[in-house]
C-alpha cells in the first residue's frame, strides 16, 4: 500500500512538469466559433438550452426530444480566408475561399398514435456533425534568396560563450554535433 501511495504522488507530480501545448495553443483550440444550423446561428447558439434545433445535438441531447416530426438538417457556409506576410521587404498575399459544410444529420421522430400521460410518450433518434471550429488556412511566404543559414545564427548565439552556457536547446545543439567551435584553439570540457 505504501509503494501504491509513492507511486500515485510520484505520477501526479510528473504530470504536473509535462505540458503539451502552450497557453496560446489553449486559448486557440477552445474557442469556438457560432456554427451549425441558420436558426442557431441568428440566436447565437441558444438552442443548446432551447432544443427542437439539430444544433443542439452536439449541446444538449436532451434538446431532440422538442422534435414532433423527423427532419433532415444540413447547413452550408462559405469561409475566406487572407494572409499576409512580409519577408525580406517582399509582400505575400494568399486568399483562400472554401465551402464546408458547418452540420448535417437527421432526427426520427416516432410518436405513438394515442396520447399517453404514462410511459413512453415519443422516442427519437438522431446522428449528425456539426463543426465547432475550422484550422484551414493557407499561409505563403516569398522572399530573395539569402546567403545565411541557421548556423549563422548559432554563431553569432555562440560568440566568446564556452560550451558550458550554451542555449540548450539552440547553440549548443550545433556545437556537440561538432559545427561550430565556441573559442577556436581552446580545449573546451564536455
Amino acid at each position: 500500500m505504501k509503494n501504491f501511495i509513492s507511486i500515485f504522488i510520484l505520477s501526479f507530480l510528473t504530470t504536473t512538469w509535462i505540458t503539451g501545448q502552450t497557453l496560446d495553443d489553449a486559448l486557440r483550440f477552445s474557442y469556438e466559433n457560432i456554427t451549425g444550423t441558420a436558426r442557431s446561428a441568428a440566436m447565437g447558439n441558444a438552442f443548446g438550452s432551447l432544443g427542437g434545433d439539430f444544433s443542439s445535438l452536439s449541446i444538449n441531447p436532451a434538446g431532440i426530444a422538442i422534435y414532433r416530426s423527423s427532419e433532415i438538417s444540413l447547413s452550408p457556409s462559405v469561409n475566406f480566408n487572407t494572409s499576409t506576410s512580409t519577408y525580406t521587404g517582399i509582400n505575400t498575399e494568399d486568399k483562400h475561399t472554401s465551402w464546408p459544410f458547418d452540420e448535417a444529420g437527421a432526427v426520427w421522430t416516432n410518436r405513438n398514435l394515442k396520447a399517453h400521460d404514462k410511459g413512453v410518450i415519443s422516442t427519437h433518434f438522431a446522428f449528425g456533425y456539426n463543426r465547432n471550429n475550422n484550422f484551414n488556412e493557407d499561409i505563403t511566404i516569398n522572399g530573395k534568396r539569402l546567403q545565411s543559414s541557421l548556423l549563422g545564427e548559432f554563431v553569432i548565439n555562440s560568440e566568446g560563450i564556452t560550451s558550458k552556457n550554451l542555449n540548450k536547446f539552440g547553440s549548443s545543439l550545433a556545437f556537440y554535433t561538432w559545427l561550430l567551435d565556441t573559442l577556436p584553439g581552446i580545449a573546451d570540457s564536455y
